[in-house]
């Protein structure tokens, strides 16, 4: 196999869409030959904040429109909910003026800290830019946002939900963290033995915790659901389905005596040990 390209750097640079405020802290940079061999590199990586609209934005079913047909106070007035000419579109959002450069040298670290101490909640524009060994220019974009876990309500950019955990075993607690940016209320559905059981209203303001405690009659597997409606759309944090696995018929065996060698018409006798989850004979 020949590997052709217009470039001789191959740059995996691992910062996802999402990422948690903290995480920042050590981002993985790894940059190799097109034969796939580790090769050096230096450059910067440029962050700069983005300039979010105060405004959240239903997400459109149909694609943005080539030419716009109505003026922007006749839309406003029509769709207030709705972007005219897509102000929900990160990569048309204003910049700061300032942006902050982060120098790296992969032959030294694998790791950089995009955090520096100065990052808060909030989108980013982070551009990489490096050279191969030709001095042919690479630059790669993304648009991120960053949440804070310490405020759990910058999780949400829109209403949904997520498991803290998706196994847990009888006596733990089972939590869904609902959210949406805004004071809504979200109706709770909890699903236990194939049944649906009665559900309740939850008003959330920002982000809140649905907690539910895990019985030994839920082995097999529950299901916490959430639903809500705003701006007339539908929202739905799930199906989340919590697994409580049958960890109590688990059973370990051991060998408590083994030979290997035996000589014609010898008895042996073997002794195995079987054991519970709980250390239980």
């Amino acid at each position: 196999m020949v590997t052709a390209g217009y470039v001789a750097l191959n740059v995996d640079f691992a910062l996802p869409q999402e990422i948690e405020l903290d995480s920042l802290r050590s981002i993985s940079l790894n940059t190799t030959n097109t034969a796939g061999q580790p090769q050096t590199a230096t450059g910067t990586i440029e962050i700069t904040r983005l300039v979010a609209p105060m405004q959240q934005f239903v997400t459109r079913y149909w694609e943005n429109p080539d030419v716009l047909t109505l003026a922007e106070a006749d839309f406003r007035r029509d769709f207030p909910n709705y972007a005219w000419n897509g102000e929900d579109n990160p990569e048309k959002w204003g910049r700061q003026d300032f942006t902050r450069p982060v120098n790296f040298n992969t032959g030294a670290a694998t790791k950089v800290d995009l955090h520096g101490g100065s990052m808060s909640t909030g989108y980013y524009e982070v551009l990489l830019k490096t050279k191969d060994i030709f001095g042919e220019s690479i630059e790669i974009k993304r648009i991120v946002r960053v949440w804070d876990a310490k405020n759990r309500a910058t999780q949400f950019d829109a209403p949904g939900g997520f498991l803290e955990k998706s196994t847990c075993e009888p006596g733990e607690t089972a939590r869904l963290r609902l959210g949406g940016g805004e004071k809504m209320r979200f109706l709770f559905l909890l699903g236990r033995e194939g049944k649906a059981l009665t559900p309740r209203w939850i008003d959330v303001a920002g982000a809140q915790l649905v907690e539910t405690p895990v019985l030994e009659s839920d082995r097999g597997g529950l299901s916490m659901n959430a639903f809500a409606v705003r701006n007339n759309r539908f929202y739905q944090a799930g199906p989340n389905n919590v697994s409580v696995p049958w960890s109590n018929k688990d059973l370990t065996i051991t060998y408590e005596t083994f030979r290997d060698k035996l000589a014609p018409g010898d008895k042996e006798e073997w002794r195995i040990k079987i054991s519970g989850p709980k250390k239980t004979r």
